[in-house]
């Protein structure tokens, strides 16, 4: 283009940033920069937003807080995309203090967060162990007029069952039927899961042909919880059918799986029946 003296706008170097830093080429991505602002295009929004991501996901906050300042002080506005990349990197670095800062920084500029932002710090609390913060952060959602995703009450229902709060993930579960909202693979697995960790495998099993019902087909973590269950329960001729089952249905076992089935097998003294399974697995 420019031995042919095609002069590129800042859309076509914006294509070539983006696909810099999806390859995680962040170095030269910043070079990119340099050049197309030799060539007198000045970058954008996009631009810097693109660059301050990927530097976000490889962990290097401390730069993408640089480009931010040289970004604000070129008079080019962060956008919500910028600010979640952030809130995103704060979290997964367990700084969720600055994440909220951030968050309301953001929302002191008047940028209205998307589901995506509330997502990320609900994810954030929902891991601290601090369902009040999570929570707290779901229902100003709801205020600014922000549907929950099914990824919202996953995570939500995901955190209430690892502190045994069985009672209020059902009330999730309903709440969601109630705003249309409909479970996907996701929320089987981990309503199946939490039902088969506290040995209530009918209720396991009522859920997983509901989920075969709405056409959601069941995943290697759905049978691998439910062999379990079977497992903590004695019944191994059960869980020995399901295994069955389920390499019948192409689906592959992996190590978790086995591990599930040769453990109950070993606490039940059925040593055989272990063996037979360590040299298929084998």
């Amino acid at each position: 283009m420019l031995k042919m003296r095609i002069t590129s706008s800042v859309y076509t170097y914006n294509i070539m940033i983006n696909l810099l830093c999806k390859e995680g080429k962040l170095k030269k991505a910043k070079e990119f920069i340099g050049f197309m602002e030799s060539l007198g295009v000045n970058p954008n929004v996009f631009t810097y937003s693109t660059i301050f991501h990927g530097y976000c996901l490889k962990g290097g906050i401390e730069v993408a807080r640089m480009v931010l300042n040289i970004m604000e002080s070129r008079g080019v506005e962060p956008n919500s995309y910028t600010y979640s990349s952030f809130i995103s990197g704060r979290c997964k670095e367990g700084r969720l203090e600055e994440a909220t800062e951030v968050f309301g920084k953001m929302k002191d500029n008047e940028l209205v967060p998307s589901a995506v932002t509330y997502n990320i710090l609900i994810d954030a609390y929902c891991n601290k162990g601090d369902l009040g913060m999570a929570f707290t952060y779901r229902d100003e959602m709801v205020k600014q007029g922000i549907v929950p995703t099914a990824s919202t009450y996953n995570m939500l229902i995901h955190a209430l069952f690892m502190e045994g709060k069985m009672g209020e993930a059902d009330d999730m579960i309903k709440e969601m039927g109630e705003k249309g909202i409909h479970p996907d693979s996701i929320t089987y697995n981990i309503l199946i899961n939490g039902y088969c960790k506290c040995r209530n495998a009918k209720k396991a099993f009522s859920l997983h042909d509901e989920m075969v019902s709405r056409g959601i087909w069941p995943t290697r973590v759905t049978y691998t919880s439910l062999i379990y269950v079977f497992s903590k329960q004695n019944r191994m001729k059960e869980a020995d059918q399901l295994f069955e089952k389920i390499t019948g249905t192409g689906i592959s076992p992996d190590l978790v799986m086995y591990n599930a089935l040769i453990d109950g097998h070993c606490v039940n003294g059925n040593i055989d029946s272990a063996f037979s399974l360590l040299r298929k697995d084998g």
